[in-house]
């Protein structure tokens, strides 16, 4: 460090340089640390590397700015479950995610990774499962189980009047 910045420092501690100490006392005391803003072209680039490498248009008021990954999984976890909901993870898991859980109310419903030749997998036995006969009776189904538990993130259904509906093509890839 230049003599420079310890002189800096040596002022502030002495009582000095009296704007910058009551700025960052300012500040410590509002409590959010961090970014204050963010400039319209992070979400710009977002929304372009959505359509350019996925082909998905993303609308600017979907997005939201998280300071961090855990804090960003905390959030969805408040706005995707209700208390008491469980939350899949999938261990091990990075501890913050799974105490993010517990902090929103919900409990943790796991499903251990199987460790095969230091490779992690899926433990897809580990899954409840419903079998159908069509893709008909499966499209029945998801419609009954999502009027039965009404999970929060079910955007589509807001006025909880109607159904959401498919349509069934001969497309490979339907637009």
């Amino acid at each position: 460090m230049g003599s420079g910045h310890g002189l800096c420092l040596r002022r502030l501690r002495k009582g000095g340089a009296g704007c910058v100490r009551e700025a960052l006392i300012e500040k410590a005391d509002f409590g959010a640390l961090g970014y204050e803003l963010t400039p319209d072209s992070y979400y710009d680039a977002f929304i372009r590397w959505e359509r350019e490498r996925h082909g998905y248009e993303v609308k600017r008021e979907w997005l939201r700015y998280s300071p961090g990954v855990v804090a960003g999984f905390n959030w969805l976890i408040s706005l995707l479950a209700k208390e008491g909901d469980g939350v899949l993870i999938q261990p091990p898991v990075y501890f913050p995610f799974a105490n993010a859980i517990a902090n929103q109310g919900c409990r943790k419903v796991t499903n251990e990774l199987i460790n095969k030749n230091g490779v992690y997998g899926i433990d897809i036995d580990d899954f409840e499962y419903i079998v159908t006969s069509s893709e008909l009776e499966s499209l029945i189904l998801e419609i009954t189980l999502i009027k039965k538990y009404d999970p929060k993130y079910n955007i589509l259904l807001r006025d909880d009047k109607s159904y959401p509906y498919i349509e069934l093509t001969k497309e490979e890839y339907p637009k």
